[in-house]
């Protein structure tokens, strides 16, 4: 299986000037996008609440949440993040799947 990286725009929600774009991995079977923590914070994202996942190796582990607006090929959403600590960022193409899956299978 293939692995491949996007460009992907995240905004605060209020607050359209406050912006990033950041690329990261895409995760096929993410449910949510793990974002690096030091871009939420540069945003200033609103904290949600810290949450468990279970990871691929049965580990339970913790992070903290946030709202942002994701942008990806002209298609947005507004969508909850998880705050990714080093070489965990991930993109989860979910929230935006229908709008751009005919892209990609062209």
């Amino acid at each position: 299986m293939s692995q491949f990286s996007v460009n992907v725009t995240f905004t605060h929600p209020t607050d359209p000037t406050r912006h990033a774009e950041v690329k990261l991995m895409v995760g096929t079977r993410a449910t949510l996008s793990w974002v690096p923590r030091e871009i939420v914070e540069r945003l200033g994202a609103p904290l949600l609440h810290r949450r468990p996942f279970l990871l691929a190796d049965s580990r339970t582990i913790e992070r903290d949440t946030a709202g942002a607006i994701i942008k990806l090929n002209g298609t947005e959403a507004i969508v909850t993040v998880v705050l990714a600590e080093a070489g965990m960022a991930t993109f989860s193409a979910q929230p935006l799947w229908k709008p751009w899956a005919s892209r990609w299978t062209r």
